[in-house]
């Protein structure tokens, strides 16, 4: 139990930090993790974090089997058919102009996701859904299918965001 007290998990230059096969991951309040040049990414894994994630000339990528919930504002979140409810939390994910994150999976947002780099969201796997007052600032490229295992087939659609979501 941690408790109130904030924890920071940095993931400096050249380290990756690979949550694979690992179900579910329910971060603890208060948790910040720093991307510092290195990369945090998702395989099979859905987590949940109702604290700040901070990608500072990193990498965040989540694969086509994973999801990640940032926690905003309350919401209940569907795992494996059973609705599980998450309190409201900082729900921050901040993007440096020197970072990119990888969306082939999914991204839920009901807090705020403030992007200066560059957000690909693969339009045949990836989502970037944002709800309960969640928003997006900054640019979000939409990838046409399969660009990341073909480069030469990329197509891309640029969008600025700059959304408060309604309720759905």
């Amino acid at each position: 139990d941690l408790g109130d007290d904030s924890v920071t998990l940095i993931i400096d230059d050249d380290l990756i930090l690979s949550l694979k096969d690992g179900g579910l991951g329910m971060m603890p309040m208060g948790l910040t993790i720093k991307v510092n040049g290195g990369a945090l990414v998702l395989d099979n894994t859905q987590m949940i974090s109702t604290g700040e994630l901070e990608i500072n000339s990193g990498e965040f990528v989540i694969y086509d089997n994973a999801e990640y919930y940032n926690v905003g504002t309350e919401q209940t979140v569907s795992i494996n058919g059973q609705n599980l409810p998450v309190p409201a939390g900082a729900g921050l994910i901040t993007i440096d102009s020197n970072s990119s994150v990888t969306l082939e999976g999914s991204l839920t947002n009901s807090g705020a996701i403030e992007n200066s780099g560059t957000i690909n969201v693969d339009l045949c796997t990836g989502s970037l859904e944002t709800i309960g007052g969640g928003d997006v600032i900054g640019t979000v490229n939409e990838i046409q299918c399969n660009i990341l295992q073909d480069p030469t087939k990329q197509t891309t659609q640029n969008r600025e965001f700059d959304l408060t979501a309604a309720a759905c």
